[in-house]
């Protein structure tokens, strides 16, 4: 058992170590470069209108914002308090996107309200990987996970503040939802992912 235990530990000391730095490059570029991509081509595409995102500055800046605060957060060794602070920050941009929501327009769309939760999620799947890879090389922990599946789920979070018309009631109902249960994803998958690294 001791000599299984040694010879992990070599491999692991033997195994090139990324910096937690690097981490939150990836995991940044991960969700607001998917952001800016999707965003783009929505605006294109005409399904995001200008004048929508310019009237939603705020809640755009503060989700941009706390994107980076709490990968950084998620990534950063040790500093759990860190972590509960970008989580803090995340639910006041959360309370900011419903108070601020104004009520729904014409251009709403008729569709599901559910599609705006299924979208979101979608579109947070492969910032949600990229946490989850990320998670492999640290020390399991829950406001950690917690942290990296809120910064995925802003790649969805955006995308709904610039696309959707949408009330108030259906922000906190669906985009916000959707922003929860990428949070949840990365808890409960990363607490099953085989660890290549202990350190905290």
């Amino acid at each position: 058992m001791l000599a299984s235990v040694r010879a992990a530990m070599l491999v692991e000391a033997k195994r090139p170590q990324t910096s937690w730095k690097t981490r939150a490059l990836q995991l940044i570029g991960a969700s607001l470069g998917l952001s800016a991509v999707i965003g783009l081509g929505a605006v294109i595409s005409g399904n995001a209108a200008l004048t929508t995102i310019a009237l939603r500055w705020v809640t755009l800046l503060g989700l941009a914002a706390v994107g980076p605060l709490l990968v950084w957060a998620s990534v950063v060794p040790g500093r759990t308090a860190s972590r509960w602070v970008a989580m803090a920050a995340s639910v006041a941009v959360a309370v900011v996107m419903v108070v601020l929501r104004p009520a729904a327009t014409l251009n709403a769309s008729s569709a599901p309200e559910w599609l705006c939760t299924a979208l979101h999620l979608a579109v947070a799947g492969p910032a949600i990987f990229t946490a989850l890879t990320l998670l492999r090389s640290m020390a399991p922990s829950t406001p950690r996970s917690i942290a990296a599946g809120l910064a995925a789920g802003t790649t969805g979070a955006l995308l709904g503040e610039m696309m959707c018309e949408r009330d108030a009631a259906h922000v906190a109902s669906f985009h916000l939802a959707a922003w929860t249960l990428a949070a949840l994803l990365v808890v409960v998958l990363g607490a099953r992912v085989k660890r290549r690294s202990w350190a905290a």
